[in-house]
């Protein structure tokens, strides 16, 4: 009797302790394992940012009042310590001693630069001419403009037939120098000046054109050694351009000027202070074309960049060629012409107009350039003759040195610019 009522009592009071469990201990259970997961790692982060707090603000206040940290790389292991206001007062110091040593020096350097260059000017006196600028160039920034610097050319040796110089009735003088112009009996000044060729039979002939010369001497110089009948343009921004036009002739070589026109991507690419600009005024650019055409003479026309804007523009490309074609000059355009009315226009032109095949060294190494050449080559076999540009390159100055032999081998002749303007000319 004892035990069944025993197990009543534990039986009656079993659904209250379940009752109790799930109402305290349970829940007491779960937020202590709450805490343990996710309290320690929110701990462990609120106790690192005060750490790195304290750290930031300690170098601060070390910066502020005169202390330095003392940093080493020892081993691999980055170690530190503080250094106390004096060790930081002379550090400070030396720092500030070394400085005005540097700038010293950089003085002393400078004022000895000055000294030797006006011992070097007072001993040689060397004889200058005055460069020749338009009234347009007054109104120019003082780093805009064109500084002559006279230097002797290189030694040349004459050709049996050098290029005619300049001739009395094909130019006109101006307050700038002399113009070109059509003479009293209609010659035309890319008639005189080009090149005479003799050459018999019907084998394919290219032309070779060096742009961007006058501007450095060495590049120059080599264009000037290459064979005769490499046509050479130069830069009217060149300083000495005249000496150097004047001994590329007497070496035999057919001269152009490089046009800077207005490129595609200016502003960012700037064809400088004489630059002929789309969105001047033509009164403008007029000026700007006699001063370029002033630089020396002799020259049998202009090359147009590959990237110039002038071709989309007709208004402003029609006045263009009506100013080189009163002239009496030709011109070559270093791209082709895309829209069709350009086209048809430049084919009714009598003025020669040429456009450029093939661009040599648009990628500047040995094989890249062997390639063009090869692509020259068979363009002027497939229409009897072709016409390419080459940059001022060294690397492509050596590949066509070797020209001539090759060009021989293939059966192909190399011949000035004018002997293809002849070609295609309408006069």
């Amino acid at each position: 009797m004892a035990f069944k009522l025993k197990f009543s009592v534990a039986a009656l009071f079993a659904p209250v302790k379940a009752f109790l469990w799930r109402l305290f201990v349970m829940p007491v259970k779960r937020l202590l394992w709450t805490l343990l997961f996710w309290g320690l790692p929110v701990l462990a982060l609120v106790l690192a940012a005060l750490l790195w707090h304290s750290g930031s603000g300690e170098a601060e206040r070390a910066f502020a009042d005169g202390r330095r940290l003392l940093v080493t790389v020892n081993g691999g292991m980055i170690t530190g310590k503080q250094a106390g206001p004096e060790t930081a007062k002379e550090m400070a110091k030396a720092e500030a001693e070394k400085l005005e040593a540097e700038k010293k020096a950089a003085a002393e350097k400078e004022k000895a630069a000055e000294e030797a260059e006006k011992t070097k000017a007072e001993v040689i006196k060397p004889k200058t001419e005055e460069a020749k600028t338009p009234e347009l160039a007054k109104t120019e920034k003082p780093e805009e403009k064109i500084a002559e610097k006279k230097e002797e050319p290189v030694s040349v040796v004459p050709s049996a037939s050098p290029v005619a110089g300049i001739k009395a009735g094909l130019s006109e003088k101006s307050d700038l120098g002399l113009l070109p112009t059509i003479g009293p009996d209609g010659g035309k000044p890319w008639q005189h000046y080009s090149k005479g060729v003799v050459y018999k039979g019907s084998a394919p002939v290219v032309a070779i054109i060096v742009t961007g010369l006058g501007v450095g001497k060495q590049v120059t110089e080599s264009a000037i050694k290459l064979p005769e009948n490499v046509t050479l343009s130069f830069s009217a921004y060149a300083q000495n351009v005249e000496s150097w036009a004047t001994a590329a002739r007497v070496t035999g070589h057919e001269i152009m000027m490089d046009l800077p026109l207005q490129p595609a991507e200016y502003p960012l690419s700037d064809p400088g202070p004489y630059g002929i600009l789309v969105a001047k005024e033509q009164t403008e650019n007029d000026k700007k074309l006699k001063w370029l055409m002033s630089r020396f003479g002799a020259y049998v026309g202009f090359l147009t960049p590959q990237s110039e804007a002038f071709i989309g523009d007709k208004e402003s490309f029609d006045t263009l060629l009506g100013t080189i074609d009163k002239r009496g000059l030709l011109l070559v355009l270093g791209r082709e012409v895309v829209k069709e009315d350009t086209k048809k226009q430049l084919e009714a032109m009598k003025m020669p107009v040429i456009t450029a095949d093939v661009l040599l060294d648009e990628e500047l190494n040995v094989s890249a350039i062997q390639a063009r050449i090869a692509t020259l080559e068979q363009m002027a076999r497939d229409k009897g003759y072709a016409v390419a540009i080459a940059q001022s390159y060294p690397v492509t100055l050596q590949q066509l040195s070797q020209l001539q032999e090759r060009l021989t081998k293939e059966g192909i002749v190399l011949v000035p610019l004018s002997h293809i303007a002849r070609k295609v000319s309408k006069e």
